[in-house]
């Protein structure tokens, strides 16, 4: 087997802008395969799909955040208006997950647990440990939820803030505290045209017109994601939110549209950037990808899609390699138009899903 490109006269070329890829991604996909060679080479059996993984790893890592100038260029579509006010908390039933931010960078999580003891605070998480910006933290039920929010004040479109003291004497600092409605996570078009909260009895579907959202912001509800959607690629039948085994957002979704056309203009747009009353945001729109059989020899599994549009097909890991060293079967075109896409193979036991076939990339 050899390295996408080892043989090709495109590898390392930098090409013109394509319609379908910026030059900043061409040139990020092209770096990343050339720092990944060496290692190849130097032990050829190593498993292919671990190689793909880390690229699509690398991509997903890049997807453009608020304040990221890096990858990609500015995104095709951009949606500007006010987002829906989140469900008021109530009786509704909650996530016993928790997100806080506006953290200092000495903050660590015997902090959080003094500060939250008294609301039977179980566990932290941190997200990017090396920041320490904002974690989560599970608490014991919901009515101990309930009980922090009615100590926090609230402000800034009813957001929930509470004051916890820091490693530093006499520094208080007002955090922000984002908890989950569990209904929040799904949302469904009814047929009479008046989209609506699902039950618990109801998940979206997946079919053939649904694509992948990521890079979403931690207070965006399906109904949100629902508006957007349809505002700028047509009618949407379902939205549904990924979740985890405490009910909380992943930040990914599966939104499904009714028609192909909807479907195809979501896949062209990659990115997207959503400018609302409460937060802005750049996501990052993808195939759904399903478990078929590699389309090119047809007997092993196909975990790795093509996202290139004269391709857009699956493979598995050593066709992917045959598939862009044969330059797509197009000889004029560059490696790294063949931006690989590919689900987590490892998953955390008892995630809970908002869809019946659950994916994530």
């Amino acid at each position: 087997m050899t390295f996408p490109g080892q043989n090709n006269p495109c590898f390392g070329c930098v090409p013109s802008v394509h319609p379908f890829l910026s030059i900043a991604e061409k040139l990020f996909y092209l770096n990343s395969l050339n720092s990944l060679r060496p290692a190849f080479e130097r032990r050829p059996s190593r498993d292919p799909l671990a190689i793909i993984e880390n690229l699509a790893r690398r991509r997903r890592s890049c997807a453009p955040t608020s304040s990221s100038n890096s990858l990609p260029a500015e995104p095709k579509r951009c949606w500007k208006g006010t987002v829906g006010r989140k469900s008021q908390i109530g009786p509704s039933a909650i996530s016993r997950k928790v997100f806080v931010g506006g953290l200092c960078r000495d903050t660590d999580s015997d902090c959080l647990r003094r500060a939250f003891k008294e609301f039977q605070l179980e566990n932290v998480e941190w997200c990017d440990k090396s920041e320490r910006k904002f974690a989560y933290m599970v608490f014991k039920s919901q009515e101990s939820i309930r009980e922090l929010l009615r100590h926090c004040q609230k402000r800034d479109h009813n957001r929930f803030y509470y004051n916890i003291n820091t490693t530093r004497p006499n520094r208080d600092r007002w955090v922000q505290l984002i908890p989950w409605i569990i209904s929040d996570a799904d949302f469904i078009k009814c047929p009479t045209d008046f989209p609506t909260t699902v039950s618990s009895r109801q998940r979206p579907q997946v079919t053939d017109n649904t694509v992948f959202v990521g890079a979403l912001h931690g207070e965006m509800t399906a109904h949100d994601l629902f508006v957007i959607m349809q505002e700028l690629f047509g009618p949407v039948i379902s939205v549904g939110l990924d979740t985890d085994k405490f009910m909380y957002p992943v930040g990914t979704a599966k939104v499904t549209f009714e028609t192909k056309a909807s479907h195809d203009r979501a896949i062209d747009a990659e990115y997207i950037s959503v400018v609302s009353d409460r937060f802005t945001k750049k996501l990052q729109i993808d195939p759904f990808l399903t478990d078929v059989n590699c389309s090119r020899c047809s007997k092993n599994a196909g975990p790795v899609f093509c996202r290139y549009p004269n391709c857009f097909t699956y493979f598995c890991g050593e066709c992917f390699f045959d598939h862009i060293e044969a330059g797509g079967g197009y000889r004029t075109e560059p490696v790294e138009f063949h931006v690989p896409l590919m689900r987590n193979r490892i998953r955390k036991q008892g995630s809970f899903q908002s869809f019946e076939t659950s994916r994530k990339h």
